[in-house]
C-alpha cells in the first residue's frame, strides 16, 4: 500500500513539473493593434485558451466600428454591423445572424464584468483581415467599412494617413502634421491636404451639425451660415450668442471678408448647385480647404447618417460614429417588434409644387423617405412611383388625390420659414383645393417637418421612431413627438 502511495505521489510530482499547454492572460503579455497604431487594453486583455485566442468583444467591436448591446431581459448580446447582425449567449458557442446560425471555436465568456469570443467570430466580418502570431494581434482595415452610404471612401495608408474621397469625388489626404507624406502626394495636383484633427471649422450646412454634438466637437465651430434664433442644437445656439461662433451671412449672401478673417482650417458645404459653385471659388482664391458632403439622392435611409463618419474623419473619431450608426440600426429593429402583427396605416408624403401649385413631389420608391416610412410601419400608397434611384417625382393633383384619398397619414414635408410664412391645412387646401376631400385632412391627421428638420441627420432612428408613434399612438401613449409637428388648422387669429 505504500509502495503504491509513493507512485501516485511522484507521479503528482512530475505531472506538476510538466509545461502548461493553456496559456492565459497572466502567463503572456498580448499586444494588438489596427492599421499598425498599438490598441491600449485596460481592465480587458486578450488571452489564450489551449491555443485560441479570446478577445475582448465590446473593445474590438468599437474600434471597428461596430455596434455592441445586451438585451436587458434575457442578457444575449446582440452585435450590429450594417444590417447584419449576430446574437450571442455567455457560455454558448452558437451565434445567430440573419441568415441562420454558426458555431465559434470556444463559448463566449464573461471575465471581470467583459464578454470575450474567439478570434474566429471576427474573421467572418467582410473588410477585416488578422493575424495573430507571436503574441501579437494585427488587424489590418484597408478601407472605412462603408455600410449605408456609396458616395464616399476613406482609405487608410501607412502611418496613420487616410485618403478621403468626398461626396463629388474629391480627394483629400488627411495628415497628422508630424509623419512624413509619400512624394506621390505632395506633387498630386488632384489631392488637397489637410492636417487633423481640425479646431476651426466653418458650417455651411446645418445638416451636419448634429453630427458634431454626437462626436462632441462642437467646440470646433467657429462660422456658420445660420444665424442663433434658427438653431435647435444647444451648442451652436450659445455659441452664437456668446460670440465664440460667427453668422456669416445666408449661403446666398456670404460675407467672404468675415469668412476670411475666421482663417478656418475646414469648411464643410452641402452640394445645392445653386451657392455652392460661388463659395466653392472663393474657398479655393483663399486657399481654404473644404469637404462636400451631398446625400439627398442616396436610396439607403441610413446614408445621411453615415455621411456622419467622413466628418468625424476630420476628427479621427470616424469609428466612433460608425459605432454609432450602427446602434441606430439596431433600434430600429425594437421599433419594428413593438408594431409586428399590427395592420399597417396607409400613408402619403410629399410637398405642393411651389409658385402655382401645379402638382405634388412626392418621394420616389426607392428614396430614403420611402424606406423610412417602411420601418416605422407605415404603408407608402407611393410605393410604386419613380426610377427607385431616390430623390423626389412630380405628380399631378388628380393622380395625387387619386391615390391618396384613402390615407389615414399625411406627412407634409416642409414647415415655416422666411420662404414659406405659413404651414396650415387651410394654407395648403388654398394652395390645393382637391386636398380637402382627403381622409387624412378632414381626421386631423395631417403633419409636418419641426423646424429643427434639418438640423437633426444624425437622429435618423428617432425620426423613424417618432413616425412609427404617429403610426401607432395606441403603443406610444405618453411618448413626445419631436421631429414633426401636427399641422395647425390655420396660423391665423
Amino acid at each position: 500500500m505504500k509502495k503504491i502511495l509513493c507512485f501516485v505521489l511522484a507521479l503528482l510530482f512530475f505531472v506538476t513539473l510538466l509545461p502548461n499547454t493553456s496559456v492565459t492572460a497572466s502567463d503572456v503579455t498580448i499586444t494588438a493593434e489596427i492599421n499598425g497604431k498599438p490598441l491600449a487594453f485596460t481592465d480587458a486583455v486578450p488571452y489564450e485558451d489551449n491555443g485560441v485566442l479570446m478577445v475582448p468583444l465590446r473593445m474590438l467591436c468599437e474600434q471597428t466600428g461596430i455596434f455592441v448591446t445586451q438585451d436587458p431581459t434575457d442578457k444575449s448580446i446582440r452585435v450590429q454591423d450594417g444590417y447584419d447582425y449576430y446574437i450571442l449567449a455567455n457560455g454558448r458557442r452558437t451565434v445567430y445572424t440573419k441568415d441562420g446560425y454558426f458555431s465559434m471555436k470556444r463559448p463566449a465568456v464573461i471575465k471581470n464584468g467583459r464578454t470575450y469570443v474567439s478570434l474566429d467570430f471576427f474573421e467572418r466580418l467582410e473588410g477585416l483581415t488578422f493575424t495573430y502570431e507571436k503574441n501579437k494581434l494585427s488587424v489590418k482595415m484597408p478601407y472605412y467599412r462603408n455600410d449605408f452610404c456609396k458616395v464616399f471612401n476613406i482609405e487608410y495608408l501607412e502611418n496613420g494617413l487616410k485618403l478621403l474621397t468626398d461626396t463629388n469625388g474629391r480627394k483629400l489626404l488627411l495628415v497628422d502634421g508630424k509623419t512624413k507624406i509619400p512624394v506621390k502626394y505632395l506633387f498630386d495636383k488632384s489631392i488637397e491636404i489637410i492636417t487633423v484633427p481640425v479646431s476651426r471649422v466653418v458650417l455651411f450646412s446645418t445638416s451636419y451639425a448634429g453630427i458634431l454634438d454626437v462626436i462632441g466637437e462642437t467646440d470646433s465651430v467657429i462660422g456658420t451660415t445660420t444665424p442663433a434664433q434658427d438653431w435647435f442644437i444647444e451648442d451652436f445656439k450659445k455659441g452664437h450668442q456668446d460670440g465664440t461662433m460667427t453668422f456669416i451671412g445666408d449661403n446666398s449672401a456670404v460675407d467672404f471678408e468675415a469668412l476670411k478673417k475666421l482663417k478656418p482650417d475646414l469648411a464643410i458645404l452641402y452640394d445645392d448647385n445653386w451657392d455652392t459653385p460661388k463659395i466653392v471659388e472663393k474657398l479655393e482664391e483663399f486657399g481654404i480647404r473644404y469637404v462636400i458632403c451631398t446625400d439627398w439622392l442616396e436610396e439607403d435611409p441610413f446614408s445621411r447618417l453615415e455621411i456622419g463618419s467622413l466628418v468625424s474623419a476630420f476628427y479621427n473619431k470616424e469609428m466612433m460614429a460608425s459605432v454609432y450608426t450602427n446602434g441606430a440600426v439596431a433600434k430600429i429593429e425594437v421599433i419594428k417588434s413593438r408594431y409586428e402583427g399590427k395592420e399597417k396605416p396607409k400613408v402619403v408624403w410629399g410637398n405642393i409644387v411651389p409658385f402655382g401649385g401645379t402638382g405634388m413631389y412626392v418621394p420616389d420608391k426607392g428614396s430614403y423617405i420611402a424606406k423610412w416610412i417602411e420601418m416605422a410601419g407605415g404603408d407608402y400608397v407611393f410605393s410604386d412611383v419613380g426610377t427607385g434611384l431616390g430623390g423626389s417625382v412630380m405628380i399631378d393633383p388628380e393622380e395625387f388625390y387619386r391615390r391618396a384619398k384613402d390615407a389615414d397619414i399625411f406627412i407634409y414635408s416642409g414647415f415655416v420659414t422666411t420662404y414659406t410664412p405659413e404651414i396650415s391645412v387651410r394654407w395648403m387646401i388654398d394652395q390645393m383645393d382637391i386636398l380637402k376631400n382627403l381622409k387624412s385632412v378632414k381626421n386631423g391627421g395631417v403633419w409636418n417637418y419641426a423646424p429643427s428638420w434639418y438640423q437633426v441627420a444624425p437622429y435618423t432612428q428617432n425620426i423613424i421612431e417618432d413616425m412609427s408613434a404617429i403610426f401607432y399612438p395606441d403603443i406610444y401613449e405618453g411618448y413626445q413627438i419631436k421631429y414633426l409637428s401636427k399641422m395647425p388648422q390655420s396660423m391665423k387669429n
